[in-house]
């Protein structure tokens, strides 16, 4: 009884909670119970979403992109284009083997699990406003810092400051999107955490980096 009554569960949540909950986001993947999902995602299909992971608003994930549960946070305003990997955990090196039939109880081999790569690793961060491009591989325990740029095809194996492109294998800093004062600007108005509203009614300043700034700042100076 307590089985059908789990299925059921499940498929209430599925068929009908879920979808009437993020009724204003488009997700085409599974998207386990135990994340927090903020408004108006965009999760494409061929996802494959860990546990306890907080997405924030207006997000966009493309298709066929994995995110580990390793994965604690993906921010606001974030574009992850299709077939990214995000918390990419190791494998030990100093075991004799690197296979985790040696190392994983649920292989089988092995009674109790004798590696904890979270322990090893951390847990990933993915800031605001990040861009990661089609094939990016994000190693686990890395904080990707906002307004940071992730090239395609790059292996992130270290922290990305904000603002910061990145791109290559190992990936390395390409340059920065603006300087740095401009850089603490952008992160001390915390935009992100504004009403969209607010962000969105002087179009025409959006790629006027210095007025759109100073109207940030007017506003936050007339609250």
């Amino acid at each position: 009884m307590k089985k059908i009554f789990s299925i059921l569960s499940k498929l209430i949540y599925k068929i009908i909670i879920f979808p009437v909950k993020h009724r204003n986001s488009t997700i085409r993947s599974h998207v386990p119970k135990s994340c927090q999902l903020g408004k108006k995602l965009i999760i494409e299909k061929n996802c494959i979403i860990g546990n306890d992971i907080n997405i924030g608003d207006y997000t966009f994930i493309g298709s066929g992109t994995r995110i580990e549960t390793n994965t604690e946070s993906i921010g606001k305003y974030c574009s992850i284009a299709p077939d990214v990997k995000i918390g990419v955990g190791p494998h030990p090196i100093n075991y004799f083997s690197t296979s985790p039939v040696f190392y994983a109880k649920y292989r089988g081999v092995v009674k109790e699990d004798m590696f904890d790569e979270y322990k090893l690793s951390g847990f990933t961060i993915i800031e605001h406003d990040v861009w990661i491009g089609t094939n990016a591989v994000i190693l686990a325990g890395v904080r990707i810092g906002t307004g940071a740029v992730v090239g395609s095809g790059a292996v992130v194996t270290k922290d990305v400051e904000p603002y910061a492109i990145v791109g290559g294998v190992p990936a390395k800093l390409i340059k920065y999107r603006f300087d740095r004062k401009t850089i603490d600007r952008l992160l001390e108005s915390k935009w992100w955490e504004k009403d969209i509203e607010i962000l969105s009614k002087n179009p025409g300043l959006f790629d006027k980096i210095e007025d759109f700034i100073s109207e940030l700042e007017k506003e936050n100076d007339s609250r």
